[in-house]
């Protein structure tokens, strides 16, 4: 920002404000007002331009520059012993800083600056030098060779062009950077690869790979120590030499030695220079060689082979190049003893050299003479790019010229990218006169006979070798480019990519992207009554202006204005200035029965709750709900006792919670006051969408509850309890604004119904039918409930409602792993697929194990798991009338069931646990889960399982000692491992026990006070198995039925 200040000449009035002037100022003294106050206006938009909807509510009420900057740099620079803080934090993240694994170059360069462009916020600059080398020091495969004191971070991530990540494990040889290996670690022994176009005499022409000759009369051989040749060129040349590699030395006499490459066996050879990439300076053993030489210079030098030797000095040697002029190399080692001559390819590259292969021939290029100079354009300023980035417009204006001509969707883009891209370089260019770029680069004219209409529909002719003698001889499709040989077409029936040449085109046609392809199917159900309720279901308006459209919807809105007007939720006011209305907006609702048939047509007027603020508008926004668990206990309770359950709902509920906050809500459309438009509703109760509406509302009902004889139950707040003085119980479950309620009393009930509706303005429902997606049926033997309605509708969004079924959710042994196979699949696709399952498993616990399995892949998905997914709603075509039947002749007791599997997770090894509860005969409360910590044993594993178990045990005894009787006996937990049931009845501690965490031992503890039996059971009857593990179809249908699972026509 203070860049762009400074551009536009406004950073003084930003930072300095604008003087005011006095009343009797001259016309240009109030010329030069004028204009600061528009400079001034100008720097508030800038800064409202530059933040976000959060930021800015900051700044709304600045009226200069000056205020809305003071105020930001208040709040995000901070007072002085805050930037302090930060400024250390910031400090520590930068000594930390490392580059991760398979992290680009330029990303970890980009992380470094970030750091220090923070820490120059807050008061701390750090130089391009220190920048450097902290790159460096990381990144040490990358650049060794650059003179730190004069590069810039710029250069740096200029010469990391070839660079890709660094690798775990620090594999950190040099010479990677340049993409060329000129050593390759052999040492001046190996071959050829390592020597330059360097050479000490003056008629020297070094011992590159050149194609000029060379008197090798003078040089001995390496290998069998001939003259005449080289040992690359030795026959006797033995193949077992082996690659030295730098490697560091721990030892503090060594931590300032460089390292270097050396080979056995060398001769002295003092005529010859070789590069050495993994040399970290020049280095000479011949004193005569140097023109000066600083002789108090000392340091060490390591061998590969960790002999250590000392230098004794550092000078200028004078080289005469391959063209006969003269070069001084500087800050070579003197190393007495050394029998080579090495040059440091990383200090040639920190002096400002390009290393060059061309062909067979190697050079050394000086940089400054011969090198390229990095230019960069200025932001947002497309003029400057070249013709390459410009031509880019033109390709993408033509890409979107041929979809539209064609109506065809976006998810072509690529292709009509390429076919775009195909037809400009066969088009006339003005760059390249009379011929077109094709021709230009091949000096071939290319043919524009083949060309087609783009996105036109097309017949493909199928051979005979693959189609009988009635099936058609050609089929429809679309096409969307060119390929060598033919076209590339799109099959609209498999929606795959084809390559043929026998194509007949119809180009004046164009396929109808926006009508489904699916095609009908005849197949007959047995849900014919809800597919015919189907056809009269109306379409929910979206916006106001649909709405109106309609006079049953306007009906609607008319009767939430006046509900909210009979509720005294809100009063026409001005709103004080240091307040913010809240806007509104209308959301419609069609209210249908479990049986398909529209109820009610339901407008509601929502404020928007994401425009408040936290501590302004609103402090606590949480509220009981029922839990699943205690409304099917409830269900089975009622089932058991041969009570009717009852169903309310609250009309406008939420307006019927008093707001403690100052709340301003804009005028909703459509219901403007006349001449009153400027003006805003106060609030004095709650408004849907509010975010503290929930709460309110909760509080409010929750007193006139206890006003009336209710006793909250301690362990579930949002179940009530009231017992008359002839002991007489009525049970209320609250959820939102959804009542269920039953009772051995039917007086009780009655009056309870005319106390609310005297409150509130209230449905009665009569008996529960359907809550909350549940389809209930009462009946005098008992309660059955499901979600069938809500799982064909649940296979119907995922087009699976004419799927095979199948006889078990999950085969046996089926496991899932994080790295699986097949292709990817849209994550975001089957994130709604789990979400759908996981709340059919209200009333589902035969698929909860597989719903839970597949809830642990959310990310890099790949087909194998949506073939598990799949293969759940295919079980559950085949189930979709089952549920839970909750029989009056059960007694009221409860047990429980565990079990566990043991390391069933691949990626972690940990287990997976698996409990129920039943009431009587059928199951209220399930888990499958997998487990926190990984078990060394299945008795460790089950032990675990118990414990959670346990947990869940002691609250549903709590709740039955609340809502209806004292169970003095301890509940029953049966487990089909006997060293699970020692270990939790003996409090020994032995090696196979004692590392197991204390929370764990929470089961011990509740089996020695007697609240919970562990009791052993076959591993036959062990319900709770079909929560842990895929079963077997005959084991999986009995535990299945000893859930309670059944239909409702087997009851009959």
């Amino acid at each position: 920002m203070r860049v762009l200040f400074d551009y536009h000449e406004l950073l003084s009035v930003v930072e300095n404000g604008v003087a005011e002037i006095a009343e009797n100022a001259n016309d240009a003294q109030k010329h030069a007002y004028r204009e600061s106050k528009k400079k001034d206006k100008k720097a508030l938009y800038f800064i409202h331009q530059g933040v976000n909807d959060e930021v800015f509510e900051k700044i709304e009420d600045a009226a200069t520059s000056k205020q809305a900057w003071d105020t930001l740099m208040t709040a995000y620079k901070g007072a002085e012993k805050v930037k302090k803080v930060k400024l250390q934090t910031l400090r520590r993240q930068y000594e930390l800083l490392q580059m991760e694994f398979s992290e680009l170059v330029a990303t970890y360069i980009n992380r470094v600056l970030a750091l220090t462009n923070k820490s120059k916020v807050y008061g701390e600059e750090y130089s391009e030098q220190a920048k450097v080398e902290k790159i460096l020091r990381i990144v040490v495969a990358i650049e060794e060779a650059h003179d730190l004191s004069q590069m810039t971070v710029d250069e740096l991530s200029g010469d990391q062009g070839g660079e890709t990540s660094q690798k775990h494990g620090g594999s950190r040889g040099r010479g990677r950077g340049r993409g060329f290996y000129f050593n390759k670690g052999r040492g001046v022994g190996g071959n050829d690869q390592g020597k330059s176009n360097f050479g000490y005499q003056q008629n020297s022409r070094g011992h590159g790979r050149g194609r000029g000759r060379y008197d090798k009369s003078n040089v001995e051989c390496y290998n069998c120590h001939k003259y005449g040749h080289y040992s690359s060129e030795c026959r006797y040349k033995d193949n077992t030499q082996k690659a030295h590699f730098v490697q560091g030395d721990d030892d503090a006499d060594s931590s300032h030695a460089l390292l270097m490459v050396t080979a056995v066996g060398e001769t002295p050879n003092f005529h010859t220079w070789f590069l050495d990439t993994g040399c970290t300076n020049h280095m000479s053993g011949k004193r005569e060689l140097f023109a000066d030489l600083d002789e108090s210079f000392r340091t060490k030098v390591k061998f590969a082979d960790d002999r250590t030797i000392p230098i004794t000095g550092k000078g200028r040697i004078l080289i005469n190049l391959k063209n006969g002029d003269h070069k001084y190399i500087s800050d070579v080692f003197y190393v007495p003893g050394m029998k080579s001559n090495l040059l440091s390819v990383g200090q040639l590259l920190e002096k400002g050299y390009v290393m060059s292969l061309r062909d067979d021939q190697f050079s050394i290029l000086d940089e400054q003479e011969q090198g390229i100079k990095h230019e960069i354009t200025f932001p947002y300023t497309p003029q400057h790019n070249g013709v390459a980035e410009r031509k880019n417009r033109t390709i993408m204006d033509m890409t979107r010229s041929l979809l539209k001509a064609k109506g065809m969707p976006n998810s072509f883009w690529g292709e009509a990218v390429s076919c775009s891209v195909y037809l400009l370089n066969r088009s006339p260019t003005r760059s390249v006169q009379n011929i077109t770029p094709v021709e230009a680069w091949s000096g071939f004219k290319p043919s524009v006979k083949h060309l087609k209409v783009f996105g036109s529909v097309a017949y493909a002719h199928i051979p005979a070798e693959t189609r009988t003698k009635l099936d058609d001889r050609a089929e429809k499709i679309v096409f969307i480019g060119y390929k060598r040989g033919g076209y590339k077409l799109f099959n609209l029936d498999t929606k795959k990519v084809i390559v043929s040449r026998d194509v007949t085109f119809a180009e004046e046609e164009a396929w109808k992207w926006d009508v489904d392809t699916h095609k009908v199917d005849d197949e007959v159900d047995d849900d014919g009554e809800l597919v015919h309720f189907a056809f009269f279901v109306d379409s929910e308006p979206v916006t106001f202006e649909e709405a109106i459209q309609d006079p049953r919807w306007v009906n609607a809105m008319n009767e939430e204005i006046k509900a909210i007007e009979r509720n005294n939720t809100w009063v026409l006011t001005d709103i004080p200035q240091a307040h913010k209305a809240i806007d509104v907006k209308w959301v419609f609702k069609t209210k249908v029965k479990s049986n398909g048939e529209v109820e009610r047509y339901k407008a509601r007027l929502v404020a928007k709750g994401f425009e408040q603020r936290l501590g302004y508008d609103f402090q606590e926004v949480f509220s009981p709900a029922a839990r699943m668990e205690t409304i099917k206990l409830i269900v089975g309770l009622a089932a058991q006792n041969q009570w009717k359950i009852h169903q309310m709902d609250v009309k406008s509920a939420f307006l019927n919670g008093p707001l403690e906050e100052e709340v301003y809500v804009k005028q909703p459309l459509g219901f403007m006051k006349q001449g009153s438009e400027d003006k805003v509703y106060r609030l004095k109760k709650a408004l849907y969408g509010l975010e503290q509406a929930p709460r309110a509302w909760n509080k409010h009902v929750d007193s006139l509850f206890l006003q009336v004889g209710f006793e909250k139950c301690p362990s579930e707040h949002a179940l009530y309890v009231k017992v008359n003085n002839s002991g007489d119980i009525l049970l209320l479950c609250l959820y939102v604004d959804d009542l269920i309620f039953t009772g051995n009393n039917p007086t009780m009930i009655e009056d309870f119904k005319k106390s609310m509706m005297g409150e509130f303005e209230m449905i009665d429902l009569g008996l529960m039918s359907y809550f909350l997606g549940m389809e209930v049926v009462q009946r005098k033997d008992g309660i059955f409930i499901c979600q069938k309605r809500y799982a064909i509708e649940l296979l119907k969004k995922f087009h699976m409602q004419n799927c095979n079924c199948v006889r078990t959710p999950m085969e046996v042994g089926t496991r899932l792993s994080k790295n699986g196979e097949g292709a990817p699949v849209d994550s975001t696709y089957f994130k709604q697929i789990v979400g759908s399952l996981r709340y059919l498993t209200c009333t589902r616990p035969d698929i909860s194990y597989g719903v839970g399995l597949i809830s642990r892949f959310l990310e890099n998905l790949q087909q194998s798991h949506m073939q598990v997914a799949k293969k759940i709603m295919r079980y559950l075509k085949g189930t979709l009338n089952y549920g839970l039947f909750y029989s009056s002749t059960d007694n009221c007791a409860i047990i429980g069931y565990l079990d566990s599997d043991w390391v069933g997770d691949l990626d972690d090894r940990k287990s997976t646990s698996g409990y129920c509860f039943n009431f009587g005969a059928t199951s209220f409360s399930w888990s499958s889960k997998k487990q926190s910590v990984v078990a060394l044993s299945t008795c460790e594993a089950e032990y675990v399982a118990a414990a959670s178990s346990a947990c869940q045990a002691i609250w549903l005894l709590n709740l039955m000692n609340q809502i209806y009787a004292l169970m003095k006996e301890p509940m029953k937990i049966f487990v089909d491992n006997v060293s699970v049931i020692d270990l939790a009845k003996n409090p020994i501690t032995h090696g196979r026990s004692k590392h197991i965490d204390v929370r764990f031992h929470f089961l011990r503890d509740q089996v020695g006070k007697k609240a919970i039996e562990l009791v052993y059971c076959k591993s036959e009857n062990q319900v709770a198995d079909i929560l842990a593990k895929p079963l077997k179809f005959e084991a999986f249908i009995k535990l299945r039925s000893m859930l309670g699972m059944t239909t409702l026509s087997n009851q009959d």
